[in-house]
């Protein structure tokens, strides 16, 4: 479907201010909650809403911290009536999200600090609802034109959206799962691929989700735009998904692509763009060593020269542990080896089989120079 097709078929679905209406009516809304979303939502110009929300980021967090359970049920129902199961699903599940954001972010998250949580949650759900509040559509249509609806800013948390159905399960669960995988493969009539694909099946718990993206990452060959927008999702995903792709690189010698390098640059901040590759695959197989290893990486901290061993800025990551799993993540990733990933399973990566040799062409993948350097990241 073209842009102009789509664009006429959304501004049918849209109800001008209907979001605003139900607002005007839920008196048991918290007023300075109540007031800030209608501020919100009474600006018609995505850009400058989106930046008043920015602008409100860290003042956010006190209005949406004191709301109780019951209070942010009502919001929620007020907001978002249609998906409004799926939002719930969503809240919970942005504790695993990063607090920080932009193109200076770092992986860390801060679940047992009420306020700055708060704060992401409720930049969140204002995001969302300036984007969906007038559409009274389900989580399934949502997922189909969410490529449309995401606008310049909007895709990463309509993919935390979409995590959400799928954690929630149930019969919409899966159907939205298999909607961003058409989207992926481009075999969806109306679906794209786009940052809320990657973003959703590398947020949700699903391992299964997981394994799609990093055969797709596979598949991707000389596709370094679809490389970059996988892995640019992951260090704001779920932190399994996290350790699995960082696993996947070293197995696999990725980081001889400009795009890991520079996804590599955005999860650790070293500003090392344009590095060598053998040099990013050593500090990342130092990473997923010391993710599996507690021995080896509390021993690394303990002794007389860490720095010596791990890099300056990173050791400061380690030693903060922002990026660690959940007691309950680490478990469920622990003693889960990833099966061999086999060329004939690759997935169709924007439509183009790379299971078939005519459609790989000349694209095959020929033996990096220094690849024998793999050898010194092999796990003991």
């Amino acid at each position: 479907m073209d842009y102009e097709a789509a664009r006429e078929l959304l501004a049918q679905r849209r109800k001008p201010g209907a979001a605003l209406t139900r607002l005007s009516r839920a008196f048991l809304v918290p007023g300075e909650v109540r007031k800030f979303a209608r501020e919100v939502l009474e600006e018609e110009n995505a850009y400058r809403r989106h930046q008043l929300i920015e602008s409100r980021s860290g003042a956010i967090g006190p209005l949406f911290a004191g709301l109780s359970e019951r209070g942010r049920k009502r919001l929620i129902r007020t907001l978002l009536p249609h998906i409004e199961e799926t939002v719930e699903a969503a809240w919970e599940l942005l504790a695993l999200r990063p607090y920080q954001h932009g193109v200076t972010r770092k992986p860390f998250r801060c679940p047992r600090s009420a306020e700055t949580l708060a704060d992401r949650r409720g930049v969140w759900l204002l995001n969302i609802a300036a984007m969906l509040g007038d559409i009274d559509e389900d989580i399934e249509w949502v997922a189909a034109w969410a490529a449309h609806l995401a606008g310049w800013a909007g895709a990463t948390d309509l993919g935390w959206l979409l995590a959400g159905a799928i954690d929630a399960g149930g019969v919409s669960g899966e159907r939205v799962l298999e909607i961003l995988k058409q989207s992926a493969t481009g075999e969806h009539e109306v679906g794209q691929m786009g940052r809320h694909v990657t973003q959703a099946l590398m947020s949700c718990s699903r391992q299964d989700a997981w394994e799609f993206v990093e055969r797709l990452l596979l598949a991707a060959q000389r596709q370094e735009g679809l490389r970059q927008a996988i892995l640019e999702a992951v260090d704001e995903s779920h932190p399994g998904a996290f350790r699995r792709m960082i696993r996947l690189i070293c197995e696999q010698n990725l980081a001889r692509f400009s795009s890991v390098v520079r996804a590599f640059d955005t999860w650790f901040g070293f500003m090392w763009d344009g590095s060598s590759g053998i040099k990013v695959d050593e500090v990342l197989c130092t990473v997923e060593r010391f993710f599996e290893d507690t021995g080896a990486r509390d021993a690394a901290l303990a002794g007389p020269d860490p720095r010596g061993r791990l890099p300056r800025a990173l050791d400061d990551r380690v030693r903060r542990r922002g990026c660690r799993d959940s007691a309950g993540d680490r478990a469920a990733t622990r003693g889960h080896r990833r099966a061999p990933l086999r060329r004939d399973a690759l997935p169709r990566a924007g439509g183009v089989d790379h299971r078939d040799p005519a459609a790989r062409g000349h694209a095959r993948r020929s033996r990096p120079p220094g690849g024998h350097a793999r050898a010194r990241c092999v796990r003991q």
